[in-house]
């Protein structure tokens, strides 16, 4: 466990209940660094101490418990990392979704729109029928006000029209 590099460890129980073991090594544990003297006769050895037992289990536990929060703390970041790539993954679909919805939604509004032109132009002012006749039977009334019978001719020229026009105009419908 742990980032540093792995180390092989001989421990001799002793007599007294100690455990002989590197003072690089018990170091190494305890987070701290031993720094050879460059005159030392020692330098580059592991010299060997005397540390008795319950010293070592603390060390040891301590070691573990240090290890234990850098797997902790790594399984964190890669976790972080994961979510953050899940993130990027879901919100680039969501994008792609939401993109082809627009694009749909675009097309249909345009659809409806150029349906609605086409039945707008259909639905322009043509001229009205009957609409000469319609203009004699005014006429006629206006020159014969108190006399409506004489525009009878007119009138039922006009209303024949109308009949005409309407059942044309229902004809269109179906």
């Amino acid at each position: 466990m742990g980032a540093g590099p792995s180390r092989r460890v001989r421990m001799e129980r002793e007599q007294d209940g100690g455990v002989q073991i590197s003072e690089n090594v018990v170091h190494s544990m305890a987070g701290t660094r031993l720094d050879d003297e460059p005159g030392d006769s020692r330098a580059g050895e592991d010299p060997i101490l005397d540390v008795p037992q319950s010293q070592l289990e603390a060390i040891i536990e301590q070691a573990q418990h240090q290890g234990f929060q850098q797997g902790v703390e790594f399984e964190r970041r890669e976790k972080e990392k994961e979510l953050k790539q899940l993130d990027v993954h879901w919100q680039e679909k969501l994008d792609g979704v939401n993109e082809q919805k627009e694009n749909e939604l675009v097309k249909e509004f345009d659809d409806l729109v150029s349906t609605l032109q086409h039945q707008g132009q259909s639905l322009h002012v043509k001229e009205q029928p009957c609409q000469l006749m319609q203009a004699a039977v005014k006429a006629c009334y206006e020159q014969n006000p108190h006399t409506a019978l004489r525009c009878r001719d007119q009138v039922a020229a006009f209303v024949a029209c109308a009949e005409r026009a309407r059942v044309d105009y229902l004809a269109s419908m179906q």
